[in-house]
């Protein structure tokens, strides 16, 4: 076995390690617009969306590095079922789905916590801010009704 056929599972499961927990946080952040969404909306929004408001909480460069580091993570349990066998890629998914796991029930907080409701109001006022400097006066207001619905309802 040479040195490099030993490196490189290694260096995949580093990577996974170090990749995971930022996938788990993107997906639960995911959830928590869910809930803020449905917070926001109307009666009228919910007919037309189960999800109610969460496109407009979700900021559109996080879709990006959603798909980017979830598009990683992927690729990072393909290569280790190549490298390192079905032994590798099965525990790499057992990996995935207990760092997951852990994180999900007991570190992060709750989607009613503040934390995630600051985080989503700093949001919707820093793109407001955005779209007010950019003469886009529509799209500001928008973001200010919901802005205003969500510290009304929560």
């Amino acid at each position: 076995m040479t040195a490099n056929e030993i490196l490189i599972p290694i260096n995949l499961w580093v990577v996974l390690f170090l990749i995971s927990p930022i996938g788990t946080y993107l997906n639960y952040h995911t959830e928590v617009t869910l809930y803020y969404g449905i917070v926001a909306a109307d009666k009228e929004d919910l007919d037309l969306s189960k999800r109610g408001l969460q496109d407009s909480l979700t900021n559109p460069k996080y879709n990006w590095v959603f798909f980017a580091i979830q598009g990683i993570r992927i690729l990072l349990i393909v290569a280790l079922f190549y490298y390192g066998g079905l032994t590798h890629g099965i525990a790499s998914l057992i990996t995935v789905f207990l760092i997951a796991y852990a994180l999900t029930r007991k570190v992060f907080p709750p989607p009613t916590s503040h934390f995630w409701l600051r985080s989503i109001l700093k949001s919707l006022i820093n793109r407001e801010a955005d779209y007010r400097r950019d003469n886009n006066n529509m799209r500001a207001d928008a973001l200010s009704e919901i802005r205003r619905r969500l510290m009304d309802r929560t």
